[in-house]
């Protein structure tokens, strides 16, 4: 068997947006990149091709009005969901896939074809809330494999870990209410879409089931960790989750163009092994990671390099330069993890 699947379809080059910083250059390059290094022919790598999702399916997370709609605009040749969000002729179809794949990346594991998994979908999700789309994502790739999980397979506990730049306003709407999902996001703060402030816990049967960690510009790989550390060991110690899906964004490298994070690619490998680690104690190690954002497409395919490396255990790290850290970024940290568990302290021993 091997280690971790990876879960990529040519169809998703087919959601055209041109010169959007959200492209189809992102995977060409990652695809390349991970051809060129030889993981695609690793035994510890299985390569899947995922079916398209059925409509019902995205209908367990979005309004059959919204469904509609990007259906009728993607039909009709394409426009805007917002004035970030772009759709083309073959935007609908492509976002099938890429809820499938989110699919795909769940049941592979579940079956015990692979320990883990990565689906390289686009477009990506985490934006999307119930009846729009938002942030350049038109499905919310995760929050309907979740929904998907917990009606088909009875998954009663799901942890969601989204490390992207920007937080994932969708998913966390998407499961505010309810402890079956526990969302913990760790982002800038102060950058689109302006949510994920650590006193948003969640509310009625959902209080303290949501986790924010609203890092400040310049965070670096020592600080990330720290807080990652320092706040999901312990939750996920006492939540207890049957499976972690991963939002996995590497637009907070310290070279990506929409954010001022200081992560550099072997920031987000240890990232990744932090959670294995988690998955590892918690779930029998069942992880599976969908992509999001990340921008700069020198980084990018290190980055997601360095994360299936710990994912498959390839032995194979890609280093880079990440500016040094700031004391007083150190501080900042520091202080907000304490603050953060304050917040928390009634649903959470630290």
């Amino acid at each position: 068997m091997a280690n971790t699947g990876i879960i990529y379809h040519t169809d998703y080059l087919e959601h055209e947006t041109g010169n959007h910083p959200e492209n189809k250059k992102r995977l060409i390059v990652t695809m390349d990149f991970l051809e060129k290094k030889g993981v695609l022919n690793r035994p510890e790598i299985k390569l899947f091709s995922p079916e398209k999702a059925a409509i019902d399916t995205v209908a367990l997370n979005h309004s059959m009005e919204y469904i509609e709609y990007v259906r009728y605009v993607s039909e009709r040749g394409g426009g805007m969901l917002d004035p970030d969000t772009v759709v083309s002729d073959k935007s609908f179809e492509v976002a099938l896939r890429a809820v499938g794949g989110a699919i795909t990346a769940a049941e592979k594991i579940r079956n015990g074809e692979v320990n883990n998994s990565f689906a390289l979908v686009r477009p990506p999700g985490h934006h999307a809330t119930h009846g729009h789309g938002h942030g350049f994502c038109i499905f919310n790739n995760i929050a309907i494999l979740s929904r998907y999980m917990i009606k088909n397979w009875g998954t009663k506990r799901i942890l969601i870990v989204d490390f992207d730049a920007h937080h994932g306003n969708g998913t966390q709407d998407s499961f505010y209410d309810t402890p079956s999902v526990l969302y913990f996001g760790l982002q800038q703060w102060g950058i689109y879409p302006g949510s994920g402030w650590y006193q948003e816990i969640g509310e009625k049967e959902g209080k303290g089931y949501t986790v924010n960690v609203p890092l400040p510009w310049g965070t670096d790989d020592e600080s990330y960790l720290f807080a990652l550390r320092e706040l999901l060991y312990p939750v996920a110690d006492q939540y207890n989750p049957e499976f972690i899906l991963v939002s996995a964004g590497f637009d907070s490298h310290y070279s990506d163009m929409l954010t001022s994070m200081n992560i550099s690619s072997v920031g987000h490998g240890k990232i990744m092994e932090t959670i294995l680690d988690v998955a590892k104690q918690k779930c029998n190690g069942k992880v599976a990671v969908l992509l999001e954002g990340g921008y700069n497409l020198n980084a990018v395919p290190r980055s997601i390099f360095n994360v299936l490396s710990h994912m498959a255990n390839l032995g194979e790290i890609l280093e880079d330069s990440s500016p040094k850290p700031d004391p007083k970024t150190r501080e900042k940290v520091n202080k907000l993890v304490s603050e953060i568990k304050k917040v928390l302290k009634p649903y959470w021993t630290f």
